[in-house]
């Protein structure tokens, strides 16, 4: 028997691994408890202005061009007065070759929960990163621009506006090529609440377009859709597991 997040799991589960229907559990993950139970609370900004989170993906380490033409954007355009970009480098991506704080950018600051082990290229998967802290970095933020990454889908579960990479750079496997050939990301581009940027001059247009966008009422629409990828209902994960066993 195995358990999974969702329906998306259950169906790769009998697609590829060859598990029949009565075989699978799904039971969703408790990794992701707190972020459930803290979306609907007010939680206090680690951070005294707006922002919008920049989350990097593990295979995508060179997002220097992405980051230099936001960071222009803000300094420019008065949509964004007062927003700084907080970038999250990944953790365990161990191919940076450049650091961002010698790029200059005024308004592009690194995560403070990361930026001592990335200024040191300390990769190593010993630092694992506290889970507590990523509902306050997720929750509020304005906006989250991410490539095809675990991140992704926490951000959904916090109903953010999602700008999500999809274009052609500079990487060992570029954003395109994951959104066309990674399996577990087929349709997600169909969540309501994400634009996919497919081609990086019209990186300032799509997040525009986010910044006017209002999602309020899709929120259970886009619970709905998450649900299909990490499924979650009013049953806490132990009582489900339990049931089953």
């Amino acid at each position: 028997f195995i358990s999974v997040w969702g329906n998306q799991t259950k169906n790769h589960a009998i697609k590829y691994q060859g598990f029949k229907s009565r075989q699978i559990f799904v039971l969703g993950t408790p990794r992701y408890d707190n972020f459930f139970k803290s979306r609907n609370k007010k939680i206090k900004s680690n951070f005294k202005f707006k922002y919008i989170l920049f989350l990097e993906s593990f295979f995508c380490y060179n997002n220097v061009e992405e980051l230099k033409i936001l960071d222009k954007l803000l300094n420019n355009n008065l949509l964004y007065k007062n927003y700084k970009i907080i970038y999250r480098p990944h953790p365990w991506q161990k191919k940076h070759s450049i650091d961002v704080e010698k790029l200059n950018l005024k308004s592009v600051i690194i995560d403070p929960q990361v930026k001592k082990n990335y200024l040191n290229k300390n990769f190593h998967t010993d630092f694992q990163p506290s889970l507590k802290y990523y509902p306050s970095l997720i929750k509020n933020a304005e906006i989250v621009i991410t490539g095809p990454t675990s991140m992704l889908i926490e951000s959904t579960i916090f109903h953010k506006k999602i700008l999500l990479l999809g274009h052609k750079n500079f990487s060992d496997i570029t954003y395109f090529d994951q959104l066309k050939h990674f399996v577990h990301l087929k349709d997600v581009e169909k969540l309501s609440n994400l634009i996919v940027c497919k081609n990086l001059e019209d990186l300032e247009l799509n997040l525009t377009k986010l910044k006017k966008m209002k999602k309020k009422k899709l929120n259970n629409k886009i619970d709905k859709e998450r649900n299909f990828y990490l499924c979650k209902d009013k049953k806490t994960y132990s009582n489900k597991l339990n049931e089953i066993v």
